[in-house]
């Protein structure tokens, strides 16, 4: 049933073959290992919230019955102004502009509604205010919300630091291949894996001895490569996986198409 459900995927969703056939869905268990893949995992998952819920509620922790401490902003208008902004929402969906002044000044009425007594489920929100799904709304609302960290909202590791990264490996020489190689989608990758080329390795002790670890050991200490369909849960769970006990890593599964630079 989970070879016929991997294959049915890959046949209704080509775009998520990636050449392995089936075998990054499911793939069956050989040699006493355990079968692999995101469907397998999703299944784990679920019986691992099954077993869970057939044991009863947990115990509630201390921490877990500390309330939210989200400060939603002073309203700027009356709270009845911003009821009849609701109300005209609901049932007009024109000029835009209009819409974008009223959703703006109701902002701190919905985020209060809301968050009152419970939380409210989706349907629940989008009945009461259907023009969150216009867009820009729900940007709108967080840029009010939280007007500090909004602007951070949509920095990227691409446009702001990657091609930094590239431009600085090329100046140095530490551009394994051709800039122009680098496509936009792979100029991210292309930069993480330079950041141990480009930074000094640290110095540990070992033993007595203080040791400096090379460029190629920092390469293959911080971006750990694993073939298509690992098992994640026993790899998280291996005592001697790359940055376990110090510090962290990345981590990439499946072939790279960037062989020079790792």
């Amino acid at each position: 049933m989970k070879i016929a459900l991997a294959s049915a995927l890959i046949h209704a969703f080509p775009c998520l073959n990636d050449d392995s056939g089936f075998g990054t869905w499911y793939a069956k268990g050989r040699f006493h290992h355990p079968a692999t893949g995101f469907l397998e995992e999703r299944l784990r998952n679920i019986r691992k919230q099954l077993r869970r819920s057939s044991r009863g509620p947990r115990p509630q922790r201390e921490q877990d019955t500390v309330p939210s401490r989200i400060v939603i902003p002073a309203a700027t208008i009356s709270e009845e102004r911003a009821v009849q902004f609701a109300e005209w929402l609901k049932n007009n969906s024109q000029p835009l502009a209009q819409v974008e002044a009223y959703m703006r000044d109701s902002c701190q009425y919905r985020a209060g509604w809301i968050r009152a007594e419970h939380s409210k489920s989706i349907p629940e929100v989008l009945a009461m205010f259907p023009r969150l799904t216009t867009p820009g709304m729900i940007a709108q609302d967080f840029s009010i919300l939280f007007a500090e960290p909004a602007p951070k909202l949509f920095e990227t590791w691409v446009p702001l630091y990657a091609d930094k990264i590239i431009r600085l490996a090329k100046r140095e020489g530490k551009l394994a291949l051709p800039e122009e190689q680098i496509n936009l989608d792979a100029r991210g990758e292309v930069a993480l894996m330079l950041l141990p080329v480009m930074l000094p390795p640290p110095v540990y002790k070992q033993g007595r001895k203080l040791v400096r670890a090379s460029v190629e050991e920092s390469k293959r200490f911080f971006i750990d490569v694993k073939p298509v369909g690992t098992n994640m849960v026993e790899y998280l769970e291996q005592p001697n996986r790359p940055g376990r006990a110090c510090s962290c890593y990345c981590f990439r599964m499946g072939c790279c198409a960037l062989k020079p630079l790792l």
